[in-house]
């Protein structure tokens, strides 16, 4: 009997034959989408973590602020090492307080997502970019006096000298030309960590629950900018105590760290740049005091 076997295969019912190989087409699953891009934090939880990071250096602003008003008012790292440390300590203390509270609502906040990928370029970037925040702000800083002069018609020395942000109630300068110890700590704990490290870390957390919370902020230059502008204006606030013109210049090197964090994707470039922009200011003034003492902040 001569049965074609294609006809044979047609008439085979599909309950009677079943396929032992199946091929299963599956579509595989996208790759995890970047950690700033993924909006996993509610917006009430992000609308709570915002407002008490934002209320942080507001608070210390007022607060010392209202000290330097004070007779008794002195430098916040008094003139002497272990002082230093003691007044450091705290002030981290009290920053990992209000962090770990911020990040109660959602822990992933810890760190933000911009704190992973170290590389050791990050310091070299961050030097080059702390040099280009001095010269940016500097030319800012004499285009602002130079036009208020125009307006006001007072001289661009006097403009100048009240445009001088009041460091004596950060540090001592006297001890700091004067004690080796109490300078490089200077340069190293208050420059790098409680400057960078830790001023970052909350610029990058305040970040993160702004984008949780308005997304569209994050996808163009434009949003990018105001969200930068925004928070910087609250990092210059923090400054307070150090006089008005300290709020204005601070909150001009907020502005240019943002937006170092923002375009990078990455908060280390932002904490080299700003330890190396603090610990180059405190150098400075440690030659002026050597080669210009009358150049110093009054």
């Amino acid at each position: 009997l001569g049965v074609n076997k294609t006809d044979a295969r047609k008439k085979v019912s599909p309950n009677t034959h079943r396929p032992q190989n199946v091929v299963v087409i599956s579509t595989p699953k996208p790759p995890p989408l970047p950690p700033e891009e993924t909006q996993t934090l509610g917006t009430g939880a992000a609308t709570f973590s915002a407002l008490w990071l934002a209320a942080y250096p507001v608070a210390i602003g007022y607060l010392s602020s209202s000290a330097a008003r004070s007779d008794a008012a002195g430098a916040a790292f008094t003139g002497s090492p272990m002082g230093l440390i003691a007044s450091a300590s705290f002030e981290l203390l009290v920053f990992g307080l209000v962090f770990a509270a911020a990040s109660l609502p959602h822990r992933r906040l810890l760190g933000g997502p911009y704190f992973r990928g170290f590389r050791l370029a990050s310091v070299g970037r961050g030097f080059a970019y702390s040099i280009l925040l001095r010269l940016g702000i500097g030319v800012a800083t004499f285009a602002a006096i130079t036009a208020l002069s125009g307006i006001t018609g007072q001289s661009v020395e006097s403009l100048g000298g009240a445009a001088q942000p009041d460091v004596g109630a950060l540090v001592d300068i006297e001890t700091l030309g004067q004690d080796p110890v109490y300078l490089t700590l200077n340069l190293t704990v208050v420059s790098f960590i409680l400057g960078g490290l830790r001023e970052e870390l909350w610029r990058a957390a305040l970040f993160a629950c702004l984008i949780a919370r308005f997304p569209a902020l994050d996808r163009s230059p434009a949003g990018q900018l105001l969200m930068a502008a925004s928070v910087a204006v609250v990092f210059g606030l923090g400054h307070l105590g150090q006089g008005v013109a300290a709020v204005f210049l601070t909150g001009a090197l907020g502005l240019g760290l943002g937006w170092i964090l923002l375009r990078a994707r990455s908060a280390w470039d932002a904490v080299f740049a700003h330890g190396f922009f603090n610990a180059t200011s405190f150098a400075a003034l440690v030659a002026l005091q050597r080669v210009a003492p009358d150049l110093l902040p009054q």
